[in-house]
């Protein structure tokens, strides 16, 4: 429960700290006093979002603090745990946020981020505003306050997971498919295309390799008219050039005694002509090979052509692309024919899953109908007591398709005037029926969940008399239990509080400051006779407010 409040710079509060009741606490005050703003500065440690153009002092940042007290609260304690935050009997919330509106929260100390505050929130505080009958409309709202009704519903987080299976794979099969019906699109010509590489059979480089052998064939005739005239010039000619080099080494022999210079020149001749010679022959050896292997032109013209269309027809300039792509194509339809067979695979998991979370779906539905006439008994002996004595409650289940909700559509209705014509709520309700029928809903829910802390704001509105006092009656009885924070303007509900806290503004030096003090038992008459009959209550007024408090 909440033990403490503490604000700091915030709207019109200057510093103000509140020590609640773990009962009921009534905030009372004049209409713009500043109750409200004590709302909302609940919310901020709750994870609401900051505006730093509520502040106060422009120049010093707003701080909010709560104290909890969780010793009882199990779930609190282990969500804190989980979390690495230290906490077991107490919890402290703090919230910072600076003129520039940058915002910081602490949890024990621990900075964390505002996702963590409002999951703290949820298992902390319910805030009941007067907007909040808005939720009362949704389906989603409906459909979630009957499931807290249902007792041990296990089965509820077996179907939601069961259901995200079953999503997660239809998702699946839906991309599965797109791709299937687009390489289908494509898988005719990619076959042909295929086929056509298959029958090309090309080797690696064969494309290239055939070039080769083409220029060569070209130019057969060149390279052996050259062969003969390398032959002619240097060894077998009129005048070949190796036997001319070998006689004139020959002839220098005799006069190599004359001169040292003259032994190293003939030397150096005489290996001129037998590398000479060596490159002859290795020369013929090449030229002659180069004309071997001529093979049949035409044939090889052919292949060579096809190999070009190829090439041109898939943009590539090498025989190693085309075998590149010639192995994708083989992979791209090898992958089409394999995801024809996961598809079937993901299309049975799908029917079972789809089995499975209709089977739990089923027993869901039936957990919910079984609760149904308790929950429509209790709510229209409650309308009774709030002022709706005509008005019948009544929880339609109709069945729809499978969705992640279960094969339920749950609809609120109301019959306002023992018509027997039941209509939505949010068609016929006002907006003091709704906030009487939430304040309801809520009094039974409370009774079903562990909450510490419940703040209703206004819920009296629109309301008066006999129809107040019972609605004081359900918050005493609900504040047996768990801690009510309760900002009314009723006198009845007001009577009724452990702790009276009475919120005013006062007019100082620096501007009007927004004030919170507890009423002493005969501020609390007072206060609530004014409430009664106006600022100058008569004697009997104060009597009826001395019994209210009283009794």
């Amino acid at each position: 429960m909440l033990e403490k409040l503490t604000i700091q710079n915030y709207a019109i509060i200057d510093k103000i700290d509140i020590t609640f009741s773990s009962n009921l606490n009534i905030i009372t005050g004049e209409t713009g006093a500043g109750k409200s703003i004590i709302l909302g500065a609940i919310g901020l440690v709750l994870g609401d979002r900051a505006d730093a153009t509520h502040f106060h002092n422009n120049a010093e940042k707003c701080i909010v603090e709560s104290l909890f007290n969780i010793k009882k609260y199990k779930s609190i304690q282990n969500y804190l745990k989980s979390n690495d935050l230290d906490g077991e009997e107490h919890l402290v919330i703090r919230r910072e946020i600076t003129p520039q509106g940058k915002s910081r929260s602490f949890v024990n100390d621990t900075p964390v981020s505002l996702q963590a505050l409002k999951e703290i929130a949820v298992l902390l505080v319910d805030l009941h505003q007067q907007f909040d009958t808005a939720d009362l409309h949704t389906t989603t709202f409906q459909r979630n306050l009957l499931d807290g009704f249902v007792p041990d519903f296990t089965e509820l987080k077996k179907f939601q997971l069961v259901f995200a299976e079953f999503e997660l794979k239809n998702k699946e099969l839906r991309e599965l498919m797109e791709q299937k019906n687009k390489s289908e699109s494509e898988t005719g010509y990619n076959q042909f295309l295929l086929a056509e590489l298959n029958q090309a059979d090309f080797k690696p480089n064969e494309i290239e390799d055939i070039e080769q052998v083409l220029k060569r064939l070209n130019r057969s005739e060149q390279i052996k008219e050259l062969s003969s005239v390398i032959e002619q010039e240097l060894k077998h000619g009129d005048s070949p050039m190796v036997p001319k080099l070998k006689k004139i080494a020959q002839r220098l022999l005799p006069f190599q005694d004359l001169d040292e210079k003259l032994i190293n020149e003939v030397h150096r001749l005489q290996s001129i002509s037998l590398e000479l010679e060596d490159t002859t022959d290795t020369i013929q050896v090449i030229l002659n090979r180069l004309q071997e292997g001529e093979g049949d032109v035409l044939a090889l013209t052919e292949r060579i052509d096809e190999g070009n269309r190829l090439l041109k027809k898939h943009k590539v300039t090498q025989t190693n692309d085309l075998l590149a792509i010639q192995k994708k194509l083989a992979s791209q339809l090898t992958q089409t024919d394999q995801l024809h067979e996961t598809i079937d695979l993901l299309k049975s998991s799908l029917v079972q899953l789809e089995k499975e979370a209709l089977d739990i779906a089923k027993i869901i539905s039936h957990k919910r109908k079984q609760i149904l006439v308790n929950i429509e008994d209790k709510v229209n002996k409650l309308l009774q007591l709030v002022g709706m004595p005509n008005a019948r409650f009544k929880v339609s289940i109709e069945p729809i398709p499978l969705s992640r909700y279960g094969i339920d559509e749950i609809s609120f209705l109301i019959d306002a005037n023992k018509s027997g014509v039941f209509h939505p709520i949010k068609k016929v309700a006002s907006g003091g029926e709704l906030s009487r029928i939430m304040l309801i809903l809520k009094t039974l829910m409370a009774q079903q969940i562990d909450m510490p802390t419940q703040i209703f704001d206004e819920i009296d509105s629109g309301t008066s008399g006999e129809v107040a006092k019972q609605i004081s009656i359900l918050l005493q009885d609900l504040a047996h239990n768990r801690q009510i924070i309760c900002i009314t303007h009723q006198p009845q509900i007001a009577s009724k509080a452990d702790i009276h806290f009475f919120v005013y503004k006062d007019m100082e030096s620096k501007g009007i400051k927004t004030h919170i003090k507890v009423l002493s038992q005969e501020e609390r008459i007072q206060t609530i006779a004014q409430m009664l009959g106006g600022v100058s209550p008569s004697q009997a007024t104060v009597q009826t407010a001395r019994e209210m408090v009283k009794h």
